[in-house]
């Protein structure tokens, strides 16, 4: 079963790009930035092979199981299983935009983003890579939590497989992580207004 909905895009920390193209020493133009996140894919699949999620130009997040598997799982073997998917996408998201923003700059596709020379930018990077955010699916029956939404952690409250079959099951999953995306994306902003002044007003906060 598939279900594929819309995944919250990322802030993408203190790196900015305008979006333009450069021409490399043979007179080619390279893809944007942009162009190249648009047309991002990353795919993976859980440690036991049997859920493969698919997070297409960081918006639309497709989550499946091998048939005849869902409901075989437990909810805490279950739980273990997403929390590692929810890892895999995002360090996926992650190499591609590296390797997008490299290639936009005419840099080694493989070439380590160095830190910021601003310690400012330093030390917000740092506090969002410590950043905790939750989520939850409608009926709360999974609940997740993120650190710098690199580890994940999942819990599955028990009777929920038997309660929910697969295509409803998949809908509060992918609810809890967008959830916790939203909750992070929240949090970030209050670190850009934290560190650079965005002059938020408190009825947004």
């Amino acid at each position: 079963m598939t279900r594929t909905v819309s995944w919250c895009p990322d802030s993408e920390d203190s790196l900015t790009d305008s979006g333009n193209s450069i021409i490399d020493d043979s007179g080619n133009r390279m893809p944007s930035f942009m162009e190249q996140m648009n047309e991002l894919t990353v795919t993976v699949t859980s440690p036991d092979n049997q859920i493969k999620a698919r997070l297409v130009a960081g918006k639309d997040l497709t989550l499946a199981f091998r048939p005849h598997t869902y409901a075989r799982y437990r909810e805490a073997q279950l739980a273990e299983q997403l929390a590692q998917v929810g890892k895999l996408i995002w360090v996926g998201h992650r190499r591609g935009y590296v390797k997008a923003f490299n290639i936009s700059r005419g840099r080694a596709e493989g070439e380590t983003l160095r830190p910021h020379w601003d310690a400012k930018y330093r030390r917000y990077d740092q506090a969002i890579s410590e950043l905790v955010a939750y989520g939850e699916s409608p009926s709360r029956c999974v609940r997740v939590k993120s650190k710098g939404m690199v580890s994940w952690k999942v819990k599955i409250a028990d009777g929920a497989i038997a309660a929910f079959d697969e295509e409803a099951f998949i809908d509060e999953v992918v609810s809890a992580y967008r959830g916790a995306r939203r909750n992070s994306q929240h949090q970030e902003t209050l670190l850009k207004d934290k560190h650079f002044g965005l002059n938020i007003p408190a009825f947004a906060r």
